[in-house]
């Protein structure tokens, strides 16, 4: 077991050092990111127990991630797709990165735009407008092409 007081500063995965692209594009205005599986469960009776099991029966999942809004993007797409109530469809890639240059890399195909469309947004206060989107994926199209390696034999260990 490693003593967390041993692990150098630079290799803690930092909150700010990574990136996303959409069908190859480098967002550069990126505000923050956010890949999730939530599980979908279903409660079980046990027969002659007084206790209830709750079991995984699939996963709902999404990247959520807002930018500060410089460029219109793919602003143009969205709305021609929309007009022809067609699916908005991204290639996503997403990495962190620690300071030592190590990075943990996920890809997706097949994400699909989900939820509402801000055309345009005004606000009374000088902030940055912002916009955030949210997409939909099938863990099947998940792909981790690169891990921050810790030396131990996860897939060996019996869970």
């Amino acid at each position: 077991m490693i003593d967390k007081n041993q692990i150098p500063i630079e290799n803690y995965v930092m909150s700010n050092k990574g990136y996303i692209k959409l069908n190859g594009v480098e967002i550069l205005e990126l505000k923050e990111c956010h890949i999730k599986s939530t599980p979908n469960t279903k409660k079980l009776n046990v027969m002659n127990c007084s206790s209830e099991l709750e079991r995984k029966t699939s996963y709902s999942n999404e990247i959520q991630f807002k930018i500060n809004k410089v460029y219109t993007r793919f602003k143009r797409t969205l709305l021609d797709n929309a007009k022809d109530l067609k699916e908005t469809v991204f290639t996503f890639e997403g990495a962190c990165q620690n300071d030592a240059g190590q990075e943990e890399r996920y890809e997706i195909d097949d994400c699909v735009l989900k939820g509402d469309i801000n055309w345009l947004d005004l606000v009374a206060d000088g902030d940055f407008t912002e916009e955030t989107y949210t997409l939909g994926f099938l863990l099947e199209k998940m792909r981790m092409p690169v891990e921050i390696d810790d030396g131990e034999d996860w897939d060996g260990k019996k869970w």
